[in-house]
């Protein structure tokens, strides 16, 4: 009935304001505390968002497939009702755990930076070359490493 009336958003627009702060403050309160439970309140207090805006923020997060949080439900509510935790997706997104894109990414930078600080020109020439390589044709095979290294890191 209000379409038109009222312009839609767009997740990203939803997605800066609203959704990754909710993020950001759940992992900042779960790396903290490492457990318990975060009220929509104490999500509120963190963010500065009003409450009726974590309410959509959440319910959207924990919709998502896969999920970015973990809550306690109840079978009325199609949304936590609290949070408990945060999924790996969730840590990926604040930028406190790296995926094997970025990972690579930094991987790359590294060996750009360690060949101009190499003063064996030779040397240097073949750390450039291979970051070349990663960076071009073998970017594959370095997302592939990166992302196994990653998941052992993790345990899984």
């Amino acid at each position: 009935m209000l379409a038109g009336i009222i312009p839609r958003m767009t997740e990203l627009e939803t997605w800066q304001w609203r959704e990754l702060p909710i993020l950001q403050a759940a992992v900042a309160w779960f790396d903290e505390l490492g457990a318990g439970t975060m009220q929509f309140e104490d999500v509120a207090a963190a963010t500065g968002l009003a409450l009726v805006d974590v309410h959509r923020g959440v319910q959207r997060l924990s919709l998502a497939d896969p999920s970015y949080i973990f809550g306690s439900e109840t079978a009325e509510a199609r949304y936590p009702l609290d949070l408990i935790g945060v999924q790996e997706r969730a840590l990926v997104a604040v930028g406190a755990w790296p995926d094997a894109e970025s990972l690579a990414d930094r991987i790359i930078r590294a060996m750009g930076k360690a060949a101009e600080a190499e003063p064996d020109q030779e040397r240097s020439s073949r750390i450039r070359q291979t970051a070349t390589f990663f960076a071009t044709a073998g970017r594959d095979l370095l997302v592939e490493v990166a992302g196994s290294a990653i998941s052992k890191g993790a345990g899984f």
